[in-house]
C-alpha cells in the first residue's frame, strides 16, 4: 500500500499529517464528510451518461484499468498532497504509482470538487470586489 494512504488509515502525529497533507486529521475529516457527497455524485452523473432514457447501454464500459484513486478519502488525500507539496507531474505520478498524463487529469478534475467542497462549507474567502467598502 502507498505510504501516502496508509497514514489516512491511522492516527499519527498532528506534525506528520500536517506536513504531508497541509491540514490536520481533524480539518481532514471535516473537509472528506463534504468532499465525498460532491465526489460520489460526479462518479453517479459519470455512469448515469452511459444510458440513454429507454434504459439501454449507450456504451459498451471497454476495460480500461483499475482506478488509481477508487475512493474519496484517496482522491482528496492526493489533491491536498499536491496543493502542500507542489511536485512536478513525474513526481506525483511515480508517488502515487500512475503515469504523468493520468496524475495531470486526475488532479484537475478532483481540484475542482474540492474547491466545490470549500464553497459548500463556506471557507473560501472572497477574491474579488465591486467597492473598497466590500474589501473592508
Amino acid at each position: 500500500m502507498n505510504p501516502l494512504f496508509s497514514i489516512l488509515e491511522k492516527e499519527v502525529p498532528i506534525e506528520q499529517f500536517k506536513s504531508t497533507y497541509g491540514v490536520s486529521q481533524k480539518q481532514f475529516r471535516l473537509i472528506l464528510k463534504t468532499f465525498s457527497v460532491l465526489w460520489q455524485e460526479k462518479k453517479d452523473k459519470k455512469s448515469e451518461a452511459l444510458w440513454d432514457a429507454k434504459g439501454r447501454e449507450k456504451k459498451k464500459n471497454c476495460g480500461g484499468g483499475k482506478s488509481k484513486l477508487p475512493t474519496a478519502d484517496k482522491a482528496l488525500a492526493f489533491v491536498l498532497y499536491y496543493m502542500k507539496q507542489y511536485p512536478t507531474f513525474g513526481a506525483l505520478a511515480s508517488q502515487f504509482e500512475m503515469a504523468k498524463s493520468t496524475a495531470n487529469i486526475l488532479l484537475h478534475y478532483h481540484r475542482v470538487t474540492l474547491l466545490d467542497s470549500l464553497k459548500k462549507m463556506n471557507v473560501v474567502p472572497k477574491t474579488s470586489f465591486q467597492t473598497v467598502e466590500e474589501f473592508e
